[in-house]
């Protein structure tokens, strides 16, 4: 394995530095096939129960995994592999596997943010699966939406429609205390638009990390967050210090 990854480091290297959409071509296929191939390795264990930590082998895995698919999606493009992961999630058997269908969310995590936030093709629907998955689903299913829905904040802010359904989502999350964290972080990933006023839900996770984890969350970091909403450094001011 560790073989096959430094090959494709080094040959995603020469291509970049190429820079040519011919020869592109000539890989691309090939880089199609190693997407899949990383989708199958990515896979848990069916019968693993909890969240992967970041202490297991495979965890990391997974990350170099991620940061060769970011090395070389630019030969086959973002939108391909997302669309890869997006037809096997379409798969009529996806959702009796989580595990297969968490590897396909996993992947996808790798090039989210490479998506032009207006298409409107492949990101619609999948976000409307992540948005209607039911409460028991798998937690590391769970875990892994939640972080791809990070990774889509540009899409989202260029979809305002869909930001209060992705809100009452995130922090139906904030509930489970594995999925907390992750979910507050998401939720503070999305930048919402000037006329929405989401301002008070956005608070109200620091408040909630606040109580749930008895960390003490002080106004100055909030006053700081004035980048995620242009009235956060206004409000922020109004809060106690903890």
């Amino acid at each position: 394995a560790e073989i096959t990854f430094n090959f494709w480091y080094k040959l995603s290297e020469v291509l970049y530095r190429k820079n040519c959409d011919n020869v592109n071509e000539q890989f691309k296929p090939y880089v199609e096939r190693l997407i899949e191939a990383l989708y199958r390795h990515c896979q848990i264990e069916p019968d693993h129960e909890s969240i992967l930590v970041q202490q297991d082998d495979f965890y990391e895995f997974r990350e170099r995994v991620q940061e060769l698919i970011k090395d070389v999606v630019f030969i086959c493009g973002s939108k391909l592999c997302f669309q890869q992961m997006a037809h096997i999630l379409q798969s009529p058997d996806i959702s009796k596997n989580w595990n297969l269908m968490e590897a396909a969310l996993f992947i996808m995590q790798s090039v989210a943010k490479n998506l032009v936030p207006e298409e409107n093709e492949v990101v619609p629907p999948i976000l409307e699966g992540l948005l209607s998955q039911p409460d028991d689903i798998h937690l590391q299913v769970a875990f892994t939406s939640v972080q791809l829905l990070a990774e889509l904040n540009e899409w989202i802010a260029c979809h305002p429609n869909l930001l209060p359904l992705v809100l009452q989502f995130l922090t139906k999350r904030l509930h489970n205390k594995h999925l907390a964290t992750v979910a507050a972080k998401s939720n503070l990933s999305l930048r919402a638009p000037d006329h929405c006023s989401n301002l008070h839900a956005v608070l109200w996770i620091f408040l909630f990390i606040y109580y749930y984890h008895q960390r003490p969350v002080h106004r100055d970091h909030l006053s700081n967050m004035d980048g995620y909403h242009p009235k956060f450094a206004q409000k922020s001011n109004t809060l106690p210090s903890f």
